[in-house]
């Protein structure tokens, strides 16, 4: 799925001109960089079966620890941006040209990676192990650490799913807005005329152009949450999880990596259109 749309959005110039498509390709490298590493690592560690790996043992959690941070952060917040575009695209039309240049979305791009490397690498720098019996990485309990961890959730996590709510929620409100004011001018034109009835299509209208952005991010959200849960219990409380909610959560949480770009092809029809063109035109 990463790779379809990786491959899409550099092939046709066309899609980079809407700005979404920029962090849509942000994020597909992002997915299909975590894809790559960060489960083949866990599955070498939780099977132990080769010598390899258990010379590696000392370094490999840490290089899982390290690529799940750096891929999970610039995946948050190229959604965060994905977002952002979009409703700076609803309430400034005219404006976004100027708001959000080709230059500058790259810069923030680069920066998501810069950001999410340094943090990355501190983090390295902790003494991870890996659990055997529970199949997941294990990091000491210590007060430092764990104001570490809050402070690296809070950016990584909470302040790119604000922005998300924040940018959804503005989304819902242009539109629920444009509705009255159309629903309301056609009372005022013709009060009682067949018309009014256009208003439920103008409303279906309005939903269509922004939804596919907000579907994205509701899906993400919601595999993402029980990972979240499964974070702040475990470092703000002594309460005990049960393998079963760990297991899950950290597997809805991984197929992020795939259902972001799953969503994209099959909610964006101009993309689907181009990735018919680009088979039609390998095949010839």
């Amino acid at each position: 799925m990463n790779s379809l749309v990786i491959a899409v959005i550099a092939r046709y110039p066309q899609l980079r001109e809407d700005r979404t498509t920029i962090f849509m390709f942000s994020l597909s490298v992002s997915d299909l960089a975590a894809g790559c590493t960060v489960m083949p690592i866990s599955a070498a560690l939780c099977s132990g079966a080769t010598p390899e790996v258990a010379d590696l043992d000392g370094l490999l959690p840490k290089v899982y620890v390290f690529m799940i941070w750096w891929f999970g952060f610039n995946s948050m917040h190229c959604l965060c941006w994905l977002t952002i575009s979009k409703t700076i695209v609803i309430l400034n039309p005219f404006k976004v040209q100027q708001l959000l240049t080709r230059k500058c979305c790259y810069v923030i791009i680069g920066m998501n990676w810069i950001i999410g490397c340094v943090l990355a690498i501190v983090s390295f720098n902790v003494n991870v192990t890996w659990n055997t019996m529970t199949c997941a990485h294990r990091i000491p309990q210590d007060e430092n650490l764990a104001t570490f961890h809050v402070a690296h959730f809070v950016i990584a996590v909470v302040i790119p799913v604000l922005l998300i709510l924040y940018g959804t929620a503005r989304i819902i409100i242009v539109v629920v807005r444009t509705h009255q004011q159309i629903c309301d001018l056609e009372h005022s034109i013709a009060v009682g005329s067949s018309s009014i009835g256009k208003t439920g299509f103008v409303t279906v209208q309005a939903i269509r152009s922004s939804r596919n952005v907000i579907i994205i991010c509701v899906v993400s959200l919601v595999l993402n949450t029980p990972v979240f849960a499964f974070i702040v219990l475990r470092f703000l409380t002594a309460y005990h999880i049960p393998y079963v909610f760990r297991f899950v959560s950290m597997w809805l949480f991984e197929s992020n990596t795939f259902v972001n770009s799953l969503l994209y092809l099959l909610l964006f029809k101009s993309v689907q259109r181009k990735v018919f063109h680009m088979f039609r035109t390998i095949n010839t």
